[in-house]
């Protein structure tokens, strides 16, 4: 069976939006030798750190000199007869006010050569060999690849840092890093600059050119199905008692200024379907310190928080839904952290949902996703944490795991969706470094 979901409205995940002002900060814009921009940098209204590499005046030099690396050329390289070696930044104080957000890196890598980034704590000694400073943790120590973010970083236990990258050859392919740039944000603030995708936990239908987000939301159909013009908005804000939403203007042709949908302390997870089968769609909207709720949607585009349906769910990182039971109702799914367990409840029909959970699975995951994973007629539910699978059945999941993927480390994201040409859906993580597939199979 497969699990269809239904989301008509684009929606995107966005904890909270703000201004920036400006703060300077060491480094100067990168360039490329005609003097144009070659990757990030300081500009007006922004707060970054970054280093164009075009000399060694913000680079970290042990006594012994640079390990495995030169600096030339406006470029850090593996030094000839070297395979690998690591190259760190000057301290970078933190601004009071301010909080870590993410690390960039503008690299070449041939091949299957790599770029791997680190996060010091530059006022600790290091206490392992190859590091400049003592690591931080374990998720911010070498991580593959070019983007890091370092927003869960504490600024009261971490007020200076460094910046490391490891340059890892192989063979005759050989990694440079150009720049890298250190981006923070007000403290009371999450923000995204659109850089990459790295911080959404889900997009469709929008491209992302440059720094800005793109999105042709005027089409009134997509495929068999009619979706009208312009659909609701909505960003989930975290550290607010509110949602950022956007309602389309009468005509259609755009969209009203924001409304701020009150109600939704701690937003970190908002979802949309159809729980009381009336056609339209219904609005859960998570909460960190109080009740979960779903407000029902009517024929004026519109959700109200009166006569929600509220549940006991708190700390709700993500949400998902399926038919777990196979009652012809769908049912939903929290990912919870910061204390809350991951939890289901069933629909009693209708959307009729009992306040305390139906299944209390006792763990704690960043996300979740469901479907019919063994095609027996019940959407099944997967959690990141350990990778564990739970099989629907006429009472819905229990507590036990059908199937330990046995993922290792921290598991951010998890995909269920169908990744060859059979019948069975597939599964996909996201790790630190890596993204691990397992394809169904009878």
């Amino acid at each position: 069976m497969r699990s269809t979901h239904r989301r008509a409205l684009a929606l995107i995940v966005v904890l909270l939006l703000g201004g920036m002002s400006g703060l300077p900060m060491n480094g100067s814009s990168p360039t490329d030798g005609d003097g144009g921009s070659r990757g990030p940098g300081p500009s007006d209204g922004t707060e970054v750190w970054t280093d164009p590499l075009d000399d060694m005046s913000h680079v970290y030099v042990p006594g012994a000199g640079l390990v495995g690396i030169e600096v030339v050329g406006g470029e850090a390289r593996l030094a000839a007869g070297e395979s690998d070696g690591w190259l760190a930044s000057e301290i970078i104080p933190l601004m009071e006010g301010y909080r870590y957000d993410f690390v960039l890196l503008e690299a070449t890598m041939p091949g299957e050569s790599m770029v791997k980034i680190s996060v010091l704590d530059a006022t600790e000694e290091a206490s392992e060999i190859g590091f400049a400073n003592e690591t931080i943790a374990p998720k911010y120590t070498r991580v593959n690849g070019t983007h890091l973010s370092v927003y869960d970083i504490a600024p009261g236990m971490y007020p200076e840092i460094r910046i490391q990258v490891d340059l890892i050859g192989d063979g005759a392919d050989r990694p440079t890093l150009q720049a890298w740039t250190l981006y923070l944000v007000a403290d009371d603030e999450w923000r995204d600059d659109f850089l990459g995708n790295w911080k959404m936990s889900d997009y469709r239908g929008v491209n992302l050119t440059g720094t800005e987000l793109e999105g042709n939301l005027s089409r009134p159909s997509h495929g068999s199905a009619d979706y009208d013009a312009f659909p609701p908005v909505f960003f989930s804000c975290q550290g607010v008692d509110y949602l950022s939403a956007f309602y389309p203007n009468p005509t259609r042709t755009g969209y009203e200024d924001e409304v701020e949908e009150t109600g939704a302390a701690g937003n970190w997870a908002t979802h949309f379907d159809d729980f009381n089968g009336d056609g339209h769609l219904d609005m859960v909207v998570s909460s960190y310190d109080s009740d979960t709720e779903i407000r029902w949607g009517d024929s004026t585009g519109s959700w109200s928080s009166t006569g929600a349906e509220k549940m006991n769910v708190n700390g709700a990182y993500q949400i998902d839904t399926g038919d777990f039971n196979n009652d012809g109702w769908l049912d939903l799914a929290f990912a919870c952290t910061q204390g809350g367990n991951n939890k289901v409840f069933l629909n009693q029909g209708a959307g009729d949902f009992n306040y305390i959970c139906d299944v209390d699975f006792g763990k704690m995951s960043y996300n979740v996703a469901c479907g019919d994973l063994n095609n027996d007629g019940y959407d099944d539910v997967v959690f990141t944490t350990g990778g564990r699978l739970y099989y629907g059945g006429p009472s819905g999941p229990d507590t036990i795991e059908d199937v330990e993927f046995g993922t290792s480390g921290d598991t951010y994201d998890v995909t269920v969706a169908y990744l060859d040409d059979d019948e069975y859906l597939d599964v996909t993580f996201a790790l630190s470094g890596r993204s691990p597939v397992f394809l169904g199979s009878a």
